[in-house]
């Protein structure tokens, strides 16, 4: 790997953006299994809601389509997801609104609190602001060999992050599986973030765009997890005592691991910058 840096558009892009990608990724990849079920129109996907499930289906399936364009056009680095994202979150807060049972408050709470802060970020955040007005008015563009590059470890990070998020996900429900979660993060995203690594071919962006993977993952699956013990605790309390803690605190380790990686790379770049000057 080179320690040279790179003006690239991935440098300049803020990390928390790229990170809501990923959460945006791996919200996809949930949405598109809830598919894999013969209820589709017959049963409510969203509890206490005023919608008829048919109706609730009929947006769940427009809200994958814009929850995709929304991950493709945030990786990219581009503007206009944000107006979709907005449109999607609102929509999806209308449909959901629970009016036909209170015990729906709690999760609608966390749905409205998690959309409402990646919106804040997307659109108040003063480094968002000034990226995306940045990236409006650029006349230049990386080079097809760093896009290339960018592209393929993207793809790495992608299913590194979807095995982790995966992984948490069923080891809560299914307790006695907590090895099985050590099992994919070791053979299976443990791999993929070093290719992503390697791909990369720059110690700091890969450090970097490492930390951004594990700490979007670590977050989007501590509110998963969070939201399902919402909706466990409102609809079926007793079945708490049947799930595995010990996943969040995995979780929270990956967004140590990814923090430190980001003062790596903070490092490296400092230690580059000064090395240049």
């Amino acid at each position: 790997m080179t320690n040279q840096p790179q003006n690239t558009e991935a440098l300049k892009k803020p990390a928390f953006i790229t990170g809501i990608a990923y959460v945006y990724a791996l919200t996809l990849w949930s949405m598109i299994k809830t598919f894999d079920t013969p209820l589709v129109n017959r049963a409510p996907l969203y509890l206490g809601s005023w919608a008829s499930p048919h109706l609730q289906w009929d947006y769940y399936t427009i809200a994958t389509l814009i929850v995709a364009f929304v991950t493709i056009g945030l990786f990219l680095g581009h503007g206009w997801p944000r107006w979709l994202a907005l449109a999607g979150t609102v929509a999806g807060w209308a449909v959901s609104l629970p009016l036909h049972d209170t015990r729906g408050i709690g999760l609608y709470t966390v749905s409205v609190a998690a959309g409402a802060i990646v919106l804040g970020l997307l659109f108040l955040a003063p480094s968002a602001r000034a990226y995306f007005s940045r990236k409006s008015q650029a006349n230049v563009s990386p080079s097809m060999r760093l896009r290339a590059r960018a592209f393929v470890a993207t793809l790495f990070y992608v299913v590194g992050a979807l095995a982790i998020y995966s992984a948490v996900l069923d080891g809560f429900i299914h307790t006695g599986k907590l090895w099985l979660t050590f099992a994919a993060i070791l053979v299976i995203s443990l791999p993929c973030l070093l290719l992503g690594m390697v791909a990369r071919w720059n110690i700091a962006s890969a450090y970097r765009d490492s930390a951004t993977v594990l700490v979007a993952t670590a977050l989007a699956s501590l509110l998963a997890l969070f939201a399902s013990v919402v909706f466990i605790h409102s609809t079926r309390p007793a079945s708490l005592a049947l799930v595995d803690f010990s996943q969040p605190i995995v979780a929270a380790g990956i967004a140590l691991i990814g923090y430190v990686l980001a003062r790596m790379s903070k490092r490296r770049t400092s230690s580059v910058a000064a090395t240049v000057s």
